[in-house]
């Protein structure tokens, strides 16, 4: 069978298995989060009827707190009247602060007030002697005046005589020492209270408080705004109504009242007393994060289902990439080679300068001790017509002596940048080495005007030679960096002592500039953007280490279309030993 229909068959049967692989994975994702969101959905609805139980017990203890409260105020003002009474009289200042002291104790109570056997108010606060205001007709006072033993009594909410507004009154009638009727204490909680006090507590946007009297009637309602209830409504479910038919006294079930809003009820009875507090919370509101937790399943199993689609994308492609590692591991190892030839070529120019030395020094001392012996030998021979002859040898040997101190000047650049030293033996001297390097690189920096600006700044501590590496690169990428026929190219080198004592070399140039997405990578080993056999792409790389070495840092600005500037920054070497940039005040600035 050919080699290629084998290949096929195999990748066509490993087609199938992915695909069917990713399939059964998908498929059985997407059943987990239905399964775990229709759990939530539960758990959301359970959390809602604790939440609706809690808040109503929580309402229920605290009513009942405030009106046993309330009744333990009345029945001490009622022991008190009697108590006055039986002692000859009432002093009515003294049972005017003594009901005033009562009434302050209990923040939901707005007054405490006594009527006599009449029905008239008589003591307490917003009373005024000379207007005479009756309760006898209320249901409330009638009920006292006519049941001796009806103990507390609590009336549905009525407009108060005084105010005008809206509250519950708590009754308990007063005696006087025969047993005789002799008046009513009464007690009023403002409705408003109570809704303040609902108010506070998060019902959800939706979600309904109801204190309800005896008969089922409204008393005090806190809900959605826009569905006011009228005060007395009995409007009512019928599982509400069953439920008190049946003389429960708590109670949770589900309903949709006449709002159409569907919510699920938890009424509690208010201890003894003939009130019922009602707690709903809407479904639409109690699902609220149930709806959050479908949208993070529904994104995550998006999310899932592109994982997998992405990985058997990935897992077809796999050679293809193998491929490409293989390719980008020839190139890295092409890299090193070149690397490598590059540091054997610093060691042959090592070599080279020092043979050249040798037999130079000869010509120099040769070339001196001639040049010496002519002017020597005849005093006036420069003046006398016969020795022209020996003025043209004289000016020769003054050229070559010339020539030969060039060629000494680049045996010793070239010694300084190709020694091999340890990268922080003894100290470089900043601006010679950047004379060193501007005539290494004239050649090549030929092609800009070349603007060195040195000023007097000390040693640094390192290698000269690492450091000559250094300011070689960045001149030679300076030049390179400016195209052919651009007008005033121009490279500028500097030196500077930097505000926290650094040296700063700088080497600017007003070439194309560094891309953006180029900037970050520039240190990069073996990153270039050069055409293949002009780069290495090591030579930031290089220079990145070895100013780090020295304690240092490279920082770079650029500005496309404008040029860039390289700035390295170097300890002193009489600062060696102490912090960089540690200076007493404010941080300094490197300039």
């Amino acid at each position: 069978m050919p080699e290629g229909s084998t290949a096929s068959g195999a990748h066509t049967r490993f087609v199938r298995a992915l695909v069917l692989a990713v399939a059964v994975v998908d498929v059985f994702a997407t059943g987990l989060i239905a399964y775990g969101l229709v759990q939530s959905w539960s758990q959301h609805r359970e959390r809602a009827v604790i939440a609706t139980q809690n808040l109503a017990a929580a309402l229920e203890q605290y009513l009942a707190g405030v009106i046993d409260k309330v009744d333990l105020r009345l029945l001490a003002v009622s022991d008190e009247y009697a108590h006055e009474l039986a002692s000859g009289g009432l002093d009515a200042p003294t049972f005017r602060a003594f009901m005033a002291r009562y009434q302050a104790r209990v923040p939901e109570l707005e007054a405490i007030r006594t009527a006599d056997a009449n029905g008239e108010l008589q003591y307490g606060e917003g009373i005024d002697a000379a207007v005479r205001t009756s309760v006898a007709d209320r249901p409330y006072f009638q009920q006292v005046r006519r049941d001796p033993d009806a103990g507390l009594v609590i009336s549905q909410p009525v407009l108060r005589k005084l105010h005008g507004a809206p509250a519950i009154i708590l009754v308990r009638g007063l005696r006087s020492p025969d047993g005789s009727f002799a008046g009513a204490a009464l007690a009023a909680i403002p409705l408003e209270r109570i809704e303040q006090a609902f108010s506070r507590i998060d019902v959800g946007r939706r979600g309904v408080i109801v204190m309800r009297g005896a008969d089922l009637g409204t008393v005090v309602r806190h809900g959605p705004q826009g569905s006011p209830v009228p005060l007395g409504s009995r409007t009512v479910s019928p599982e509400l109504q069953a439920f008190v038919a049946q003389g429960r006294t708590s109670a949770t079930y589900s309903g949709v009242p006449v709002d159409g809003v569907e919510r699920t009820f938890t009424f509690r009875k208010v201890g003894t007393h003939p009130l019922y507090v009602i707690v709903g919370l809407a479904y639409s509101d109690t699902l609220i994060g149930w709806w959050r937790e479908v949208v993070v399943g529904l994104c995550m199993l998006a999310a899932f289902l592109i994982i997998t689609v992405g990985a058997a994308w990935l897992a077809h492609r796999f050679w293809l990439r193998q491929e490409a590692a293989i390719a980008e591991q020839r190139e890295l190892q092409a890299r090193m080679l070149v690397s490598e030839r590059m540091a054997s070529v610093g060691t042959l120019a090592a070599g080279v300068a020092h043979e050249v030395n040798n037999p130079l020094t000869y010509v120099l001392s040769n070339v001196a001790f001639a040049l010496e012996q002519l002017r020597s030998s005849e005093p006036d021979w420069s003046t006398r017509p016969a020795c022209a002859p020996l003025r043209d040898a004289a000016a020769a040997l003054g050229e070559a002596m010339t020539g030969a101190g060039r060629v000494r000047d680049i045996v010793r650049d070239l010694k300084t940048f190709s020694r091999a030293e340890d990268d922080l033996a003894g100290e470089a001297h900043p601006n010679a080495v950047i004379e060193g390097c501007l005539k290494m690189t004239k050649s090549v920096t030929s092609r800009a005007l070349v603007v060195a600006s040195l000023e007097e700044v000390p040693s640094v501590r390192g290698s000269e030679a690492r450091l000559a590496q250094v300011v070689s690169n960045l001149l030679v990428n300076a030049a390179q960096a400016i195209p052919e026929g651009q007008r005033d190219p121009e490279i500028a080198v500097a030196t500077w002592r930097t505000d926290s004592g650094r040296v700063a070399i700088q080497v600017r140039d007003n070439g194309q500039g560094i891309p953006p997405d180029v900037l970050p990578h520039i240190f990069d080993p073996f990153f270039t953007t050069k055409p293949v056999g002009v780069g290495t792409g090591l030579g930031l790389s290089i220079c990145h280490g070895i100013v780090e070495a020295f304690g240092g840092e490279i920082r770079v600005e650029t500005e496309v279309g404008r040029g860039s500037a390289f700035r390295v920054l170097l300890p002193a070497a009489d600062a060696w030993a102490q912090p960089l940039d540690a200076a007493p005040g404010a941080a300094p600035t490197e300039t």
